[in-house]
């Protein structure tokens, strides 16, 4: 553990995961996608360590930064946070692909980022999270849910390639890392299907539980499937058994460029959280 301008950086996933979950626990929801992956790392540690950072305020924990190679994930914090967590970043070499956070940070961190780095915002996603303690359950649509087994694996393998060029087409992804992770999800029992007449038509799982939470993602219908209402009916079910396992909420991210994700969520008990933004950096070719 380091001091960087005020910003402690971590060298162990256990040591942050006891300094930072408490503060983190206080918005859970919001701060879920880290936290979660934190809870996550603690079972199946990374290859890599990621960046680990906070701050304080009167002793307590006011401002967190995680990276995993993938984009900086940012709390809310001061103007100060986020000028050390850039000039650390720097400092250590680290290459930035992009940020998630809510907006006023994510702003920030963006500007002082591409102004030192002289890099551009290659786009910008407006999100929102919503969480759900009561499902509405889905009615009137053929077929069933089921877990995904190792028999599908090539189809889903498919579909989560799908997924990603459609929902985050700047976000950089390994196939082989997206195959390992798989795996283990399917493993685990943590991907889902619905089917009709016997026929995957739909894909959907749930990730990084934390303490009361779990995260609903990679909710994929393929074109030819949908306005069915396949994803309305599987997120609902799996949301359901989310809350089945013993959590409070299950938890969701939804772009809020897609009117129609938005409005299906809300239909069966979603309600919004806060809103998130995420954005990806384009560099000048060396």
């Amino acid at each position: 553990m380091s001091s960087d301008l005020g910003l402690v950086v971590f060298d162990a996933i256990e040591a942050f995961h006891a300094a930072a979950s408490p503060f983190l626990l206080e918005k859970e929801a919001e701060y879920g996608l880290m936290l979660g992956l934190i809870c996550t790392y603690l079972n199946n540690p990374p290859t890599v360590l990621p960046f680990m950072a906070l701050t304080y305020e009167d002793g307590e924990p006011s401002f967190a930064a995680l990276y995993t190679g993938v984009c900086v994930i940012l709390t809310r914090g001061r103007t100060s946070d986020i000028e050390a967590l850039v000039e650390t970043l720097e400092s250590r070499g680290i290459a930035v692909n992009g940020v998630v956070g809510p907006q006023t940070e994510v702003d920030s961190f963006s500007k002082q980022w591409c102004s030192r780095k002289g890099c551009m915002v290659k786009s910008i996603t407006n999100q929102r999270i919503y969480e759900v303690r009561e499902v509405i359950p889905a009615v009137n649509v053929h077929g069933s849910w089921r877990v995904a087994r190792t028999s599908d694996f090539d189809l889903v393998l498919a579909w989560m390639e799908e997924f990603h060029r459609e929902a985050v087409p700047d976000q950089p992804y390994s196939l082989d890392a997206l195959r390992n992770s798989l795996a283990l999800r399917i493993g685990i029992g943590t991907m889902f299907l619905w089917e009709q007449d016997a026929h995957p038509v739909a894909m959907a799982g749930i990730s990084r539980p934390t303490p009361r939470t779990y995260t609903v993602n990679a909710v994929y219908t393929p074109p030819e499937h949908r306005r069915n209402g396949y994803a309305t009916v599987l997120v609902a079910a799996i949301s359901e058994f989310a809350l089945s396992l013993g959590k409070e909420a299950a938890v969701l991210y939804t772009d809020l460029s897609n009117p129609t994700s938005n409005s299906i969520y809300t239909k069966i008990g979603y309600k919004p959280v806060c809103d998130s933004e995420n954005r990806w950096f384009r560099y000048q070719e060396p």
